[in-house]
């Protein structure tokens, strides 16, 4: 998964208006059990960059994600528990979040906090300035 912190919006397919943000995460798969798994880092190191991705989180009040999968589910859930005032909007390419056996429950929890969801629709990045985070 990829977390990418651009400028403040980015234009989505098949709309005419840019969706606007203070923060972009993008989890489009992950290769690891746990996503925050990062190769090649001292536990110092990790730690920081998760202390650095919290306090951007923190000053963010407008947050795009983009994905369906379970570290994205589980990404807008947390961030929406921890930081109630936060606008948060889930951008996926599907019509249902992992499936139909877990898509209403699921649904229903993340836009119990807060989270809006748009499905159907995707998010290109086209020639964007980043800072990137990969947690």
């Amino acid at each position: 998964n990829v977390l990418l912190n651009s400028e403040d919006s980015i234009q989505v397919h098949g709309r005419d208006d840019p969706m606007h943000f203070d923060y972009l995460g993008i989890a489009i798969g992950s290769l690891y059990a746990f996503s925050g798994k990062v190769a090649d880092l001292k536990q110092s190191q990790a730690l920081d960059r998760y202390k650095m991705l919290q306090e951007t989180i923190e000053r963010a009040q407008r947050i795009l994600v983009m994905g369906g999968g379970p570290v994205v589910i589980e990404l807008c859930g947390e961030i929406a528990t921890d930081f109630r005032r936060k606008s948060i909007t889930l951008v996926h390419d599907g019509t249902e979040l992992l499936g139909s056996n877990v898509f209403n429950g699921l649904r229903k929890q993340l836009e119990k906090l807060g989270v809006t969801i748009i499905f159907n629709d995707r998010i290109e990045l086209e020639a964007a300035q980043t800072n990137h985070t990969a947690p």
